[in-house]
């Protein structure tokens, strides 16, 4: 539910080169401060379903503080 969760309020999957998803898609930006490539630690890594929430990773973070700051 969270990782979903995140896609509604603008995040990707951090691991779109392994998914074999595009690189540029219409509206998709590098969010600074966060990695270039994958994200082991994230929610919004692609198929880990199965895998349980641990609680949002330091980048998920980085990436929810720069697109709704508080």
């Amino acid at each position: 539910m969270t990782h979903e969760l995140g896609h509604t309020i603008g995040f990707r999957h951090t691991n779109w080169d392994d998914l074999g998803e595009p690189e540029t898609l219409f509206g998709l930006f590098h969010i600074e401060g966060t990695p270039e490539g994958n994200d082991p630690h994230s929610i919004m890594n692609g198929g880990n379903a199965t895998s349980g929430f641990s609680g949002l990773s330091y980048y998920d973070k980085v990436a929810l503080r720069a697109l709704y700051p508080w």
